[in-house]
């Protein structure tokens, strides 16, 4: 019983913009606490009879009360006095608050940056209008503003995400009142139009009008309007789209086998222009990466593969080109008239102890990142006894030094002109990264799903129910669409977003759990965005990509990457420091390439190799079983023998089994995760089309009711047999080979320990990719493969954790999708390893096995 994790929500993570008089929403309302025991609650609900304390800390001196700012340590609000605006430099702007939770030796620690200014110059909504289809849920503007130091924030979050019940406080408001300091506008029956806006929320209603159009504004408590927006009504998400087929084995004549797998892929942020010029570009583009995926071999298995989908598309154009980009950018360079944006960097709390030099993220964690009105291009940084450096101690405490923070000041000096860019008005609402945070949740650069303010999953789930064949028929009257909720695919989408920049994502939708999801993937690997400053004061636009003419590497393996999820593959990165929650753990117990250390460990705590997943034995071939008929198994005793059996394989799968190397198989049970049941071993006398006769190995026993249909026939590579003609065979060789598994054994650390670690030494830093197996001592490492990377073993980081968890090799798609070459300066697509191409051929088909063993032979060790 002790707390795990801690998280804010999507509205709690994001920076709070405050103005003297304001305060903040209470903190403890927007926090979820994990416990061992009680799971996850609202940190506001933490009774301290049960042993909870949470507490809220702010990072300046004189806290909780000092420089104009009140931190309440309860409840997390911050209240910003009247005044502040007058006061003395140094003035503080920024600062970080903590939120700590703790519970019988176990604490979780969360991260909020507040920022306070002391107006605003422009407010704006974004995007610049917005489409809101008939009965749509989850629909809002975006409310950013420029504030008298130059900042751009989003200031959203002072209104609440949901209607507030009796008490709560959960968004901004002025000291002299508990109503959120945003209302909205029109009211339902504020006018004649359809649609209205939930005026604490602005959450807007279209109640069924697919034409209606209305302004909604922003007030401060109904004053005069801040700013405003066109909303314009648009078709209900139920009105059907028909589908184009693309590619596959069968199309829609196949679309509901059990055995086939329908890719959807939707475009997002494509226009209808003039000649259907974007709809050409997405079609040409879908098509190539369709192609690129099914042939080309550096992406295997999907190539060994592509006779079990089907590719389609749906024409859904988007008001605006392009997609929402939602980080914080700074201007890199000037290119063709636009500015070129990078992400800020993301802040990082300084290490314990305190080292010499704070990097960019240390030093912009400690003190927030410049602004252009008091942080201005050439400003001195100053020195321990006056100036700026002096005005951080004076404020922050002794951490910023000018010793410290003189290596990366002129860096984070450079990005005084940080600026969010304007959202776009697309048809499915995706963008990239988050709004400024400095807990996070991810990995900002390249996330991308749905807009947290757009979108709802039943919307969506309401268009892929509705989706029509290419001649407008629904797609059948007796099964539903496969790819919404509960349908066989319906983690086979693909919302393809016109945009070069590199992001990828596999998103969980729904209420059934967490099998139905989303695939966003974009059009190349870049990792800027181009854009311009709007005239009229509102913030910057969005300048749209060009769409490739060919498919990018980013894009090719990052749908290779998201399409291998939904087949038990998880991530193989790491990148956060924490521990698995109960879901985490949930999601890794189920993945066929991560496992968690817990697994591992002996009664010592001592990382042991014995029941790592990925023990599978080696396959020479493999099938799967099929009925012959409702009344006769596809396992059944040869009549008149005890000991003789017949399987029936599905079609053109028996043949592989008259190869005289293919001698003895076993029955096993489909699924790799949990472990599955296999046959003793039986021995293959006569192979006729597609019927085998196997026989029982001396000491086998065989129930042939324990197999049947669907199930699989499999022939492991063994070690020399000592006796074949006698039945003494040899034991199956398993990916993971015995000089490896002893060595992990040996020294209770992970392939990618140095050789002279302490044995069972703690994780570490999260290792850089690829990532050799350094745990061997010199002169003893198999000479095959040769790159030591491709060794099966244990390799620290997965699930987007550094440690508790390993993954199989030291490289492959599932860890980062391409590779740098150092001496050739390309890049080049990671290959999936032996270990993920191994369990996508279990899941998809079997019968691939024996042509991916043939090229795991070469990495091998002899």
């Amino acid at each position: 019983m002790a707390v795990t994790h801690s998280r804010w929500t999507e509205w709690g993570a994001r920076d709070i913009h405050l103005m003297p008089g304001m305060i903040s929403p209470r903190l403890d309302e927007l926090l979820y606490v994990t416990d061992s025991d009680d799971g996850e609650f609202q940190a506001s609900r933490a009774e301290p009879a049960n042993g909870y304390t949470i507490k809220f800390t702010a990072g300046f001196t004189g806290a909780p009360n000092a420089h104009g700012i009140k931190v309440d340590p309860d409840s997390g609000e911050v209240t910003v006095l009247q005044g502040w605006e007058t006061a003395p430099e140094p003035r503080l702007r920024t600062f970080i608050v903590t939120a700590t939770a703790t519970r019988d030796g176990g604490t979780a620690t969360s991260y909020l940056r507040i920022y306070v200014h002391a107006s605003t110059s422009f407010l704006w909504l974004s995007p610049s209008s917005l489409t809101v289809r008939q009965n749509a849920k989850n629909m809002r503007f975006s409310v950013l503003a420029r504030f008298d130091d130059a900042v751009v924030g989003d200031i959203s979050n002072w209104s609440p995400l949901n209607a507030p019940t009796s008490g709560e406080l959960d968004f901004v408001r002025h000291i002299s009142t508990n109503d959120p300091v945003l209302q909205w506008g029109p009211r339902e029956g504020d006018s004649p139009s359809v649609i209205h806006v939930d005026p604490v929320t602005g959450d807007i209603t279209n109640e069924g009008d697919p034409d209606a159009q209305v302004k909604v504004e922003v007030f401060y408590n109904l004053g005069n309007p801040l700013a405003s927006a066109m909303v314009r009504g648009a078709p209900s998400w139920d009105t059907g789209v028909n589908l184009k087929f693309i590619k596959g084995n069968g199309g829609f004549a196949s679309m509901f086998r059990d055995d086939m797998h329908n890719v959807l892929f939707l475009p997002e942020g494509f226009v209808d222009d003039a000649g259907g010029a974007d709809r050409k570009l997405f079609d040409e583009y879908v098509s190539k990466i369709i192609t690129t995926l099914t042939t080309n071999p550096h992406t295997r298995p999907f190539d060994l593969l592509a006779h079990k989908f089907n590719f389609f598309s749906a024409w859904v154009p988007s008001p605006e080109k392009g997609c929402t980009f939602l980080s914080e950018v700074y201007p890199r360079e000037m290119v063709s008239g636009h500015r070129r944006g990078r992400n800020l960097e993301l802040p990082r709390p300084p290490a314990t102890p305190l080292p010499d030099s704070l990097g960019l993220p240390e030093l912009i964690f400690t003190v927030g990142p410049p602004n252009l009105r008091h942080d201005p291009p050439g400003s001195p940084a100053g020195t321990d006894a006056s100036g700026r450096v002096h005005n951080w101690q004076t404020l922050y405490g002794p951490v910023p030094t000018e010793a410290r923070t003189a290596d990366s000041y002129d860096t984070w000096l450079s990005r005084n002109d940080r600026t969010l860019v304007n959202e776009r008005n697309t048809a499915f609402h995706i963008a990239i990264g988050y709004r400024p945070r400095i807990d996070r949740a991810s990995m900002p650069s390249i996330d991308i799903s749905a807009h947290p303010l757009r979108l709802h999953d039943d919307d969506l789930d309401k268009f892929l129910l509705h989706l029509r064949d290419d001649k407008g028929t629904p797609l059948s009257d007796e099964e539903m669409s496969p790819w919404a909720e509960g349908g066989k695919d319906e983690a086979m989408i693909v919302l393809l977003c016109r945009t070069n920049r590199n992001a990828g994502a596999n998103v969980i939708r729904g209420t059934t759990g967490t099998t139905a999801r989303y695939l966003c993937i974009t059009l190349d690997d870049l990792s800027t965005v181009d854009y311009d400053e709007r005239t009229d004061g509102n913030g910057c636009d969005l300048v749209p990509d060009p769409v490739p003419k060919d498919v990018g590497l980013g894009a090719w393996g990052t749908i290779a990457h998201e399409l291998a999820h939904p087949f038990t593959l998880d991530d193989e990165y790491g990148g956060r420091v924490g521990v698995l929650s109960a879901k985490d753990l949930k999601d890794v117990k189920a993945s066929n390439n991560v496992q968690e250390r817990a697994a591992l460990e002996n009664a010592s705590q001592q990382l042991v190799p014995k029941d790592v997943k990925w023990r599978w034995p080696r396959l020479h071939q493999a099938g799967v079983l099929a009925d012959p008929s409702d009344d006769e198994s596809a396992v059944r005793p040869v009549p008149g023998s005890t000991d003789r059996f017949l399987l029936t394989m599905a079609k053109g799968h028996g043949k592989a089994f008259a190869d005289p190397e293919v001698d003895i198989v076993k029955l096993r049970k489909p699924h790799l995760t949990p472990k599955p049941k296999y046959s003793d071993r039986l021995r293959v006398v006569d192979v006729q089309g597609d019927q085998l006769t196997v026989v029982l190995v001396a000491g086998s026993q065989l129930d042939p009711t324990d197999f049947g249909g669907g199930d699989l026939v499999v022939a492991p590579v063994r070690g020399p047999d000592p006796d074949l003609q006698n039945d003494q065979l040899g034991d199956d060789l398993e990916l993971m080979h015995k000089v490896v598994f002893d060595r992990i054994n040996d020294t209770h650390n992970p392939l990618n320990a140095e050789a002279d670690a302490a044995h069972n030494r703690a994780c570490g830093a999260e290792p850089k990719t690829p990532t050799p197996a350094s745990n061997f001592a010199p002169g003893t490492r198999p000479a095959r493969p040769k790159l030591s990377y491709r060794l099966v073993g244990l390799y620290e980081g997965g699930h987007v954790l550094n440690c508790g968890v390993y993954h199989p090799t030291g490289q492959c798609m599932m860890n980062e999708t391409t590779t740098f070459d150092a001496a050739s300066k390309k890049r080049s697509i990671t290959p999936f390893c032996s270990v993920c191409r191994y369990a996508l051929v279990d899941e998809i088909d079997p019968h691939a096995h024996g042509v991916i063993d043939d090229e795991f032979y070469w990495d091998y060790p002899q």
